[in-house]
């Protein structure tokens, strides 16, 4: 080191551990100094003697990092006019801190704003950090080249979606955004939203309106309901003419992540406010036929009504004031709550669903669901319903649910084997799960993560998404040879659970004999261990004569293991064989066609519509990066919505979803599927406004310079590998329990 400490100005800098060397004088842990320390040594340091030096170390160790702070501290200081240098370090650290990486693009002040207002919201950050965030957000809005982001003077490209800019974390809710935009039926319910919404003031005494999953709906959630939607819209509306990324308001952001059991159950005010855990405001995994409220004898009232809570009626006005006060400090505190969950990031199976049950909650009833209760475009749109059957004889139980949650602790191979493992039979109760009456969209989410010896470990097993699915195998009252088929394939899928378990417990007894940290088969451990012992006897000779029995011992075991475990591993392959040419079977069209008709197995026919990836060195849904891939069907292409990225992409889908980069792996979190036969009618990606083509004007690029800098914050990650390029109202997910 002092070899580096004592070098002589002229001495060439060979890399950057020498230049932060030469910088700091050999100071201890200068590679770990931060960029601003960096900055201010080289400062220390410039003078016309060691300019050119600087310069050189600066340069290294800029490059090594990657660090577009340190370029332009070196673009400031190059020329030797240093007299606005500090101004521009300032704007510089400014740039930095809002990872701005392009100086030279037009910054857009709103998601700046946008990205303040969220800091300053933070209860967890500091009071030194949100005075920096205020200054460094004046210090850009003062830049002369950074006034205002202004209008993009570029022609709206109406032949390509336009992507989501990013709050800060916000990926997940990008993806929902872009999603729901998608499915025709929805948008066009949103956009349209008085031609569908409950008429509340057709109703003026009443509290509640029946249930949506577990939850009662009650005025508040109704008319809060109704007022989030219209905020959608608009964000819709942007997407449609906007010629740039659209940018998603805070408070939108905000809105997606309150839950509605927050709002108060009386109409004091449509603020949110928690309910307790037990009340009636709770959730339910499941609404079950037993559970529903049967309709009232009034026909004009649109849902269930609930019986009044007198209560309130007998409170007196002093008393009312103090619970609507209380009621607005709580709503306060939940928005605020909101708030500070928009900045983490969020699973997006939760967040769609929790929009879907917010939205129902606001829908005018049109219709008559499976329990002969009235329900709404929305719910019929991506609810299905499902019985629970039992071979012992027991009543079915119907459930309804908007999503199909399925466990990978089987490793299945794809959807299909996944879908089988949990509709299976349950040998504990006798009970199998089937469908009743699936839903136009279905949506498929996962249970990545499972126990293993107390440690929760995450799932990263690829399984094969198809791009189209049956569900014939899957449904209620199938044909009797159908029936022993799936029973045929639980039979085999149990044997080969078995003899995966055993193998697996012999693997952990060896283990733990032989110690956790060796990362070696056990018998191989018992295996080495004997020949070990015996090189030892042979080495010392008669001194340890019992050293040969107990390696002959090890070995004579060694061998009845490994025995062991071949068998085990011989049957598995054989099951295996049985199993995959059985599901085969059940995947089969035709087979299917001759076990029913071929209308039903065309009625039941879905093709993929969306993938949500999320990516992550972990698997951990809190941490990583999420974006979605959407199949236009009108223009037979898919894209990937990566926040301000729209790209075009070809190639096999199932190797852009599991596919691997330096930030992760990618897993898909959350599949749907539309039902094949009214696909073109729910669908429609590509919503745009149009407008005359002319001939000198070439398309607007979907991202504009602003977009391509406004990245995720740190918790995030890059996006995918490049081709050609109500808590959730109601946390019913239906999970079944094979």
């Amino acid at each position: 080191m002092a070899n580096i400490i004592d070098m002589d100005s002229t001495d060439k800098l060979r890399n950057a551990s020498e230049a932060l060397n030469w910088l700091s004088d050999g100071a201890d842990h200068s590679d770990a100094a931060a960029d601003d320390i960096i900055q201010a040594l080289a400062s220390a340091k410039l003078d016309d003697a060691n300019r050119e030096k600087v310069m050189e170390a600066m340069t290294l160790i800029a490059n090594d990092r990657n660090s577009d702070a340190l370029r332009h501290w070196i673009a400031a200081y190059r020329n030797g006019d240093a007299s606005d240098a500090f101004e521009t370090d300032e704007l510089t650290q400014a740039y930095t801190y809002y990872n701005i990486q392009d100086r030279s693009a037009v910054v857009d002040m709103d998601v700046l704003q946008t990205m303040l207002s969220m800091k300053l919201q933070d209860p967890d950050a500091s009071v030194t950090d949100k005075e920096n965030s205020q200054r460094y957000f004046e210090i850009i809005r003062a830049s002369s080249s950074t006034i205002s982001a202004g209008p993009v003077a570029t022609r709206i490209d109406h032949n390509s979606p336009v992507g989501l800019r990013n709050l800060g974390n916000t990926c997940y809710l990008n993806c929902v955004l872009q999603y729901l935009y998608a499915v025709k039926a929805f948008r066009d319910i949103v956009i349209n939203l008085d031609d569908h919404k409950l008429p509340l003031q057709k109703y003026p005494g009443l509290q509640h309106f029946g249930r949506v999953g577990g939850l009662q709906v009650t005025r508040p959630y109704a008319r809060w309901a109704q007022s989030f939607l219209p905020r959608l819209a608009k964000l819709f509306d942007g997407m449609y003419t906007s010629s740039a990324a659209a940018t998603p308001t805070h408070e939108l952001a905000t809105d997606f992540l309150v839950k509605l059991e927050w709002l108060p159950e009386v109409a004091t005010g449509a603020g949110p406010s928690p309910s307790p855990p037990n009340s009636d405001g709770g959730v339910s995994d499941t609404t079950l036929v037993g559970d529903a409220p049967t309709p009232g004898s009034d026909a004009d009232v649109p849902m269930i009504d609930a019986p009044k809570n007198d209560k309130f009626a007998e409170m007196s006005e002093d008393d009312l004031k103090r619970m609507k006060d209380f009621n607005d400090k709580v709503k306060a505190g939940n928005l605020q709550a909101a708030s500070e969950q928009l900045a983490r990031q969020q699973d997006v199976h939760e967040i769609a669903a929790n929009l879907i049950n917010k939205a129902i909650c606001a829908m005018n009833p049109t219709g008559s669901d499976w329990n002969g209760r009235e329900r709404d475009e929305i719910t019929r749109l991506f609810y299905s319903s499902f019985h629970l059957n039992s071979l012992k004889g027991n009543p079915q139980k119907l459930t309804v649910d908007h999503t199909v949650t399925v466990h990978l602790y089987d490793r299945p191979d794809g959807i299909p084997e996944a879908l089988e493992a949990e509709c299976e039979l349950n040998p504990v109760t006798s009970e199998y799960q089937t469908f009743v009456r699936p839903g136009p969209i279905l949506q498929i989410s996962f249970v990545n993560q499972e126990v293993i010896d107390n440690v929760e470990r995450i799932i990263t097993h690829p399984f094969k998404v198809p791009q189209q699915l049956n569900l014939t195998r899957y449904m209620d009252q199938p044909p009797k040879e159908l029936l022993d088929l799936r029973k045929e394939y639980w039979g085999l899928h149990k044997k080969i659970r078995e003899r995966k378990d055993a193998s697996e417990n012999y693997h952990a007894q060896l283990r733990d004999t032989a110690g956790k940290l060796v990362e070696v088969e056990g018998s191989e451990l018992l295996s080495a261990s004997s020949q070990f012992l015996k090189s030892v006897q042979k080495e010392l000779k008669s001194e340890f004569d019992d050293l040969d029995e107990v390696a002959s011992k090890l070995e004579t075991v060694s061998g009845e293991c490994s025995s062991n475990l071949h068998t085990l591993k011989k049957e598995i392959d054989l099951i295996g064989r049985d199993l995959k040419k059985t599901s085969a079977s059940l995947n089969d069209r035709q087979t299917l066609i001759k076990l029913t008709s071929e209308k039903q197995v065309d009625e039941l026919d879905y093709t993929l519509f969306a993938v949500f990836v999320h990516r992550s060195m972990n698997g951990d849904p809190g941490h990583g990066h999420y974006y979605i891939y959407i199949h236009d069907f009108a223009n037979d292409n898919w894209r990937c919505y990566n926040d301000s990225q729209v790209t075009t992409e070809e190639g096999d889908i199932n190797e852009w979803i599991h596919g691997s980069t330096q930030q992760g792996v990618g897993r898909p979190n959350l599949v749907v599927y539309v039902k094949t036969s009214e696909k073109d009618k729910l669908t429609q990606p590509l919503y745009r406004e149009k407008q005359e083509p002319a001939d000198d004007t070439p398309p607007a690029a979907i991202n504009t310079a602003a977009d391509e800098d406004m990245h995720d914050s740190a918790t995030e990650e890059d996006g995918p590998p490049k081709n050609s390029e109500f808590d959730v109202m109601e946390d019913c997910t239906t999970s079944y329990h094979g």
